[in-house]
């Protein structure tokens, strides 16, 4: 079995669209995402669209929480804020329903050779699905809620992998220009899959994972997308231009 996971697409439909035409020529048997569908940029409406028509299986994302209750606000900064405030306005009802209805985690089942896995936006917690796992020691926690030896994360926009042994050891691997790896028995994997529509590690390139369930095998890919179209979808709707800078620059 074939996955292709994506996160953070952050209605860029422009990102969105490039993507899947690259897992539709990989061959993925089903697509997930690791939530934030919405925010920061100008095609809400259309990125949900597509997730629904797709089928795609997600999480909730804070940006996706935020745009069905106003309360999640407090955790934004202006330009977020700005993003979102806009977007509700711009999303049917249908696609804020299916938002509404989106669980905090996944678990799907077992294929191929491989167990279960797990999918969060943030975290496995369930008290704090939004925590960053950025460190060795937040990703060694994470993995003391695992159910199996791998989990697919997003959130923060910085793709890469932590790897535990049985010693509570973590080593981490970035992924800013793609990265394979070979799932080994006595270890277990955080993979964080980056950001289709908004990358943060310096590298604009938008971000998609390929897991074969089969070989055991992860594969973080970059490929490039019209970043120009997705600025001037941004400035056409009058959102702020530091929204357009960043994606330039993959900041």
């Amino acid at each position: 079995m074939k996955y292709g996971i994506i996160s953070d697409i952050h209605a860029n439909l422009v990102a969105f669209k490039t993507v899947l035409e690259q897992l539709e020529l990989a061959g993925v048997d089903e697509l997930i995402s690791c939530g934030d569908t919405v925010g920061y940029n100008a095609d809400p409406d259309e990125c949900l669209d597509i997730m629904v028509n797709l089928g795609i299986s997600s999480v909730m994302g804070n940006h996706d929480k935020a745009l069905i209750d106003p309360a999640e606000e407090r955790y934004f900064n202006q330009y977020g804020l700005a993003a979102i405030r806009w977007q509700r306005s711009q999303i049917k009802p249908s696609n804020q329903k299916f938002l509404s209805e989106l669980p905090s985690r996944l678990t799907i089942p077992s294929s191929g050779s491989g167990s279960d896995f797990q999918v969060a936006h943030g975290s496995l917690d369930p008290s704090a699905p939004f925590e960053y796992i950025s460190s060795p020691i937040e990703a060694l926690r994470m993995s003391e809620l695992m159910i199996g030896n791998l989990s697919f994360i997003g959130h923060s926009h910085i793709a890469g992998v932590f790897i535990i042994d049985n010693e509570g050891d973590v080593n981490y691997l970035r992924a800013s220009h793609g990265l394979e790896v070979k799932i080994e028995p006595g270890y277990k994997y955080i993979v964080n899959v980056g950001s289709v529509g908004q990358p943060r590690d310096r590298n604009p390139q938008s971000t998609y994972t390929i897991y074969d369930s089969d070989s055991q095998i992860i594969q973080i890919h970059r490929v490039d997308y019209d970043i120009q179209e997705a600025v001037k979808r941004i400035t056409e709707v009058g959102l702020p231009l530091f929204l357009a800078d960043r994606l330039r620059i993959g900041w």
